[in-house]
């Protein structure tokens, strides 16, 4: 029997960095909300037991209608979010269905992630206990100081810039985050609460396609590929 697995699609920001009075996953993106496009990939892979999704309290409502019409093919729910990313996460994690052992947290402002990504950091963790997608840093990498001045230069070999999904044995990132909150540790991700626990984790090539929505420009450069790439989804 195939391992299945639970999704936390995290949409809890509030679109501060974005600069818009609308959090960028509730945007229009072809003719899906860009929280959407997150969904329809978890749902068209078969090995998804349950998805919780990750709001903030001021946009539950909002999030429940538009989860609705997904309910029909996978079990859904809809939770409030925290203060930081990491409360949002665990908040989910704790939502999911208890029997299922493996856990995929995802960013609802990475809305090109697509089933067969899913597929592959899934079953990249099932070998190694944890996976993320990731890409190898192509720029020059330097260290600049507070004046703005360059204090040294960073070898980019075996640096890689991390994506999600990001897939792991559940109790491994309940251990984690207990382990974070008795030693005050934040993380930007889920990797990094594993590492700090010990847990090893792998890392998959993605591609550019899978970036995060984070200024005006992203979103700009989403719609191109939704134009160009026939990417809309029925």
């Amino acid at each position: 029997m195939k391992q299945r697995l639970s999704a936390v699609i995290v949409a809890a920001g509030t679109g501060t960095r974005f600069g818009s009075t609308v959090p960028k996953q509730f945007l229009t993106l072809g003719h899906l909300p860009v929280l959407c496009w997150s969904l329809e990939a978890f749902c068209e892979f078969d090995r998804v037991n349950d998805i919780v999704v990750v709001a903030s309290a001021d946009f539950m409502e909002q999030v429940e209608e538009m989860v609705r019409r997904y309910s029909a093919r996978v079990c859904i729910k809809v939770v409030a979010g925290g203060d930081q990313r990491q409360q949002s996460v665990f908040n989910g994690l704790i939502s999911t269905e208890r029997a299922i052992e493996w856990v995929a947290v995802h960013d609802a402002a990475r809305p090109f992630v697509t089933s067969d990504v899913i597929e592959q950091v899934f079953e990249k963790a099932l070998q190694s206990g944890a996976a993320v997608p990731g890409m190898l840093v192509q720029d020059t990498i330097k260290r600049v100081d507070d004046s703005g001045f360059v204090v040294q230069n960073i070898d980019r070999q075996g640096l890689w810039a991390i994506q999600t999904p990001q897939v792991c044995r559940k109790n491994d990132l309940l251990a984690a985050y207990e382990l974070a909150v008795k030693r005050g540790i934040a993380a930007t991700d889920e990797a990094g609460l594993l590492e700090e626990a010990g847990v090893q984790v792998a890392v998959v090539p993605s591609s550019f396609d899978n970036f995060k929505i984070t200024t005006p420009y992203d979103f700009r450069v989403a719609q191109y590929l939704c134009d160009e790439r026939y990417l809309v989804r029925p």
